[in-house]
């Protein structure tokens, strides 16, 4: 099949030369009838190296087999619609590198059957900016937490460390006051402890900070420092065995307050 399908090739032709989008048009077998220039620099091929070839030559190799399958239920309702829309799409180069691609797809029937137009629009400039734009008003948002966090910190520990200093007092009066007494002051302290944790860790997830990836042995991971953190409370944690040679791609340094926090509120 070529482009004799059409009533007027040529004015056909002109047509989807002039668009600014990339054209691919596929009969109903999904083979490539038509492409313009500007699909075939987003695709990276020739006019001739496309002609005739089944369009999942355009898809990544991962994908094809589903892309088949998706072309043949869409053949069944050929309707005017964006392709996978709500996803990010990518199409494959000639030279097997992948580019990202925005794509519109519109059928059209003829004397031979239902042909479908492909607009498409390389995508990679537009998703960087959004990505760009996303990382700013998750910057701008963050700035806005931890500026909350910081009055709402401040509002806390005031009177976090009223309490703490009365406690510290109590205590030099605690022989008065008995074991009951004691315990009850223990309570107010841990407690306090609790109260003054949740402050940092409110700070720590509002505090933009550089991550430090490494790949480091996972029993440099979970350390002999949370069993010590179980055992001050009165609990025994026991630790999975672990092979020497694993090794974790992590920042060492969150990934061990998280695990101390997780432990902290299991024992808590």
């Amino acid at each position: 099949m070529d482009e004799q399908v059409f009533a007027d090739a040529r004015f056909f032709r002109f047509i989807t030369q002039a668009s600014p989008a990339g054209m691919v048009i596929t009969d109903a077998a999904g083979k490539i009838v038509l492409i313009n220039s500007k699909a075939e620099e987003v695709f990276g091929y020739l006019h001739d190296e496309l002609i005739g070839q089944s369009v999942e030559v355009l898809i990544p190799q991962a994908h094809r087999g589903a892309h088949m399958s998706h072309r043949a239920c869409y053949m069944a309702h050929p309707e005017p619609r964006s392709m996978a829309a709500g996803y990010d799409l990518f199409g494959q180069r000639k030279d097997g590198s992948q580019v990202a691609v925005d794509i519109s797809l519109h059928p059209f029937p003829t004397a031979d059957g239902v042909f479908v137009l492909a607009n498409v629009l390389d995508a990679t400039d537009r998703r960087r900016a959004a990505r760009q734009r996303e990382a700013q008003q998750s910057v701008e948002r963050l700035t806005m937490m931890g500026q909350l966090a910081g009055s709402v910190a401040h509002e806390i520990r005031t009177p976090l460390c009223v309490i703490r200093n009365n406690v510290y007092y109590l205590r030099i009066l605690a022989q008065r006051m008995g074991s009951e007494g004691t315990d009850c002051l223990d309570e107010i302290d841990e407690a306090i402890g609790k109260a003054d944790r949740i402050v940092n860790e409110l700070l720590d997830f509002t505090r933009a900070s550089s991550s430090r990836v490494a790949m480091i042995p996972v029993l440099d991971v979970i350390d002999q420092p949370l069993v010590d953190l179980a055992i001050s409370r009165g609990v025994e944690l026991a630790l999975p065995e672990v092979n020497a040679d694993w090794l974790i791609k992590v920042d060492q340094e969150q990934i061990q307050r998280v695990l101390a926090n997780l432990v902290a509120n299991a024992v808590d």
